[in-house]
């Protein structure tokens, strides 16, 4: 049993909700807080932080338990469902939002201890895996801002290049030697800005396909 986990409670029966927390210290564990609606409950978790959300889905307020759940995922805190409803719609809905657990009420101290304990420890083995996503992301997210970024900074010396060439094509007998030399020098410089970007691409790719260390 972990003594240091913070579980939040989120219960609009306010006997239910006292019951369930002296219970829950009973068996050791730190009671965040309780609120009793889906809104306070994402209000709550994303100040208090804690480990693990005891979750009625029936709550007051226009966010059900399952919405509310929803919105935890994404905040990466494991949700225990707590209902009296055990029929296949609502069992259903709460299925998507992936609990880590799903207490039908009345239930036992056991059984509460039990669950808590499971969803725990299923929280924290899939830690790693959910680690290795969140960087996987981040790193897509990068790419995807440096492709951005290359394709500027490659369509700007292409207008150069363009533009020079056809000045060139069309006046370069009107034009001075000095004008020339100038428009060439665009083109050279544009060349130059395009190869080094292009290098900066290959070396992305390199690290990308794990042949630069």
């Amino acid at each position: 049993m972990d003594n240091s986990m913070k579980i939040l409670i989120v219960e609009d029966e306010l006997i239910a909700a006292e019951n369930l927390s002296e219970t829950l210290q009973e068996l050791g564990y730190a009671v965040a807080g309780i609120v009793d609606s889906g809104e306070e409950a994402i209000t709550a978790t994303a100040a208090l932080k804690p480990d693990l959300v005891l979750m009625d889905i029936m709550l007051q307020g226009q966010i059900d338990g399952v919405t509310a759940a929803a919105t935890l995922r994404s905040l990466n805190v494991p949700v225990i469902f707590m209902t009296a409803y055990g029929d296949k719609d609502t069992i259903g809905r709460a299925k998507v939002t992936e609990p880590l657990g799903y207490l039908v009420k009345p239930f036992k101290p056991q059984d509460l201890q039990a669950t808590v304990e499971i969803a725990w420890q299923k929280h924290q083995s899939e830690m790693p895996q959910r680690e290795e996503l969140q960087k996987q992301q981040d790193a897509n997210q990068l790419k995807s801002r440096f492709i951005s970024q290359t394709s500027h900074e490659l369509r700007t010396p292409l207008t150069a290049i363009l533009s020079s060439s056809e000045l060139l094509k069309h006046y370069s007998d009107k034009l001075s030697e000095e004008k020339k030399q100038k428009s060439y020098q665009r083109i050279e410089s544009a060349v130059h800005a395009m190869t080094e970007t292009i290098d900066e691409l290959l070396l992305v790719s390199q690290a990308d396909s794990g042949q630069l260390h």
